[in-house]
């Protein structure tokens, strides 16, 4: 670490468990639609108190925003701008499936964009636009991109998420996979 680099603290927040896609393999806690995200007001407060509660401890403040699916917060391009004069940091991990509209509204208030690669709903080519517009930095900072493919342990998904990570490292120097075992969070009989 640089000696004038401030520590950072790392601030993961699921801002509910609304997901528009329902993995096969997910678990139940994380698409049952039981968590509303905060109200904006009482959010933007929380976020400053952090940030101003770590500022005074000599540390820096990387929120990580997570669900469900947290671009399905509307308000989310608004949040990141307000924040946007605050020393922070926004990460979100995602499957991707918001509009490119949205991601132009939103990628400059990010730092990272962790995406997840749902074979069972995802869009590649869609995907592809998403990590283009956030590797540009024609306009803004370039933007962290990490991309994971989820497979489980079925010969067709496994053999998907290979031929996706190799091709995303090929094209973006980007994509890991991520290793699941098919039965993850269910009870066995």
């Amino acid at each position: 670490m640089d000696e004038f680099e401030r520590p950072t603290t790392l601030v993961q927040w699921m801002l509910g468990n609304n997901c528009n896609y329902n993995c096969s393999y997910c678990l139940d806690i994380f698409k049952r639609s039981s968590i509303n995200p905060p109200e904006d007001e009482s959010f933007i407060e929380i976020c400053k108190d952090i940030i101003y509660h770590y500022d005074e401890l000599g540390r820096n403040v990387i929120f990580e925003f997570t669900g469900g699916e947290p671009t399905l917060i509307k308000k989310i391009p608004e949040i990141g701008n307000r924040l946007h004069n605050y020393p922070t940091n926004i990460i979100l991990r995602t499957n991707g499936s918001a509009d490119i509209e949205w991601w132009q509204k939103t990628r400059r208030f990010l730092s990272k964009v962790m995406i997840s690669v749902h074979q069972e709903f995802c869009d590649i080519t869609h995907i592809e636009q998403i990590i283009s517009l956030l590797k540009d930095d024609g306009d803004f900072h370039p933007v962290d991109v990490e991309v994971l493919f989820p497979v489980t342990n079925h010969n067709t998904s496994f053999d998907w998420g290979v031929k996706y990570m190799k091709e995303f490292r090929e094209k973006y120097d980007v994509g890991d996979l991520q290793l699941l075992y098919s039965k993850i969070g269910r009870a066995h009989v």
